[in-house]
């Protein structure tokens, strides 16, 4: 029941990116930012308003900026999650065989909780199949590693949803995100 609570809140999160996701500019690195410092690309995702979500320009794996999520420090034991979601809708993952999403990621104090990626390939009438790495979560303090989940794309899927979420206490900074389908990087070249 908490993973399919946990699915239904990251699929409301994402959905409104639906219709326009072929608009989207991918912003893998999480380096490019709207007039108002809102991630572009990216749907954030604070489901009890326990988490501190911002962009980070000290802490990074390259580039100039990071994703973090950091827990509120009166935080209460049902935290709900913190992240940042999105959609890949398109015809290219049509008559492919898998998609995997891979991100690096780097903790610090990280208790009660996990980081990590999820994936859900979405079909024609809802979810086909999701899955997470959250059983490989980093704990505690932790430099870059990278993290990646891989699914196959069986012919009822229509469209990837993927997020970088946080349940717990501390802080977590995501990067370098990277979507490949049938081993070929996915950019905005591709979509």
């Amino acid at each position: 029941m908490k993973k399919l609570s946990f699915t239904i809140i990251v699929l409301c999160c994402i959905s409104n990116l639906k219709a326009h996701s072929q608009l989207i500019v991918r912003n893998w690195g999480f380096e490019q930012y709207d007039a108002i410092g809102s991630e572009i690309g990216w749907t954030p995702i604070n489901t009890k308003q326990q988490y501190i979500l911002d962009q980070d320009t000290i802490v990074f794996h390259s580039g100039k900026r990071s994703y973090s999520v950091e827990s509120r420090s009166d935080t209460v034991k049902d935290r709900g999650m913190g992240g940042a979601g999105t959609m890949y809708l398109s015809s290219t993952i049509n008559k492919k065989r898998k998609i995997k999403v891979s991100a690096f990621i780097k903790t610090k104090n990280l208790t009660e909780g996990a980081a990590g990626i999820l994936v859900i390939l979405n079909g024609e009438k809802g979810q086909v199949f999701q899955a997470d790495n959250h059983e490989k979560s980093p704990t505690g303090t932790t430099d870059w590693i990278k993290y990646e989940l891989e699914l196959p794309l069986t012919a009822d899927v229509r469209s990837v949803s993927f997020a970088f979420i946080m349940t717990g206490k501390g802080k977590v900074w995501f990067d370098d995100v990277q979507v490949m389908v049938d081993d070929q990087v996915v950019d905005d070249k591709t979509w």
